[in-house]
């Protein structure tokens, strides 16, 4: 199907037929979600066939799953998971390191100022 073939949507009218805001169609066209091409008036228009199916409980619309971008946001999961790991490792040694031996060591690490005199 061509691009003319294709019936378009103003963002209201797709708005309206999905049930959300014009704001929502938007953060899903920047994300890369949600297909659109601009007119020669400067306004997005939506093709219809982008809007997916309804949920049957909510009546919304779904945005269309892009996989680069799925693939994208699960290498950045997969390296904050790393570096989270790597901080939980320092922060186990650390807390090996200042464990205290004794209660002398525990009453002397906390003790006042005054109480030392």
């Amino acid at each position: 199907m061509t691009d003319r073939d294709r019936k378009w949507l103003t963002l209201q009218d797709a708005a309206a037929r999905a049930r959300c805001s014009t704001k929502t169609l938007y953060r899903h066209m920047n994300r890369g979600h949600l297909e659109y091409q601009r007119g020669k008036d400067g306004r997005r228009y939506v093709p219809e066939d982008a809007l997916q199916t309804r949920h049957p409980r909510s009546g919304r619309s779904s945005p269309t799953i892009n996989e680069p971008a799925l693939a994208a946001i699960a290498e950045q999961l997969a390296a904050i998971v790393a570096k989270l790991d790597r901080q939980e490792a320092i922060l186990e040694r650390l807390i090996r390191l200042h464990r205290p031996r004794s209660l002398a060591d525990v009453a002397e690490k906390h003790a006042s100022p005054e109480e030392g005199e």
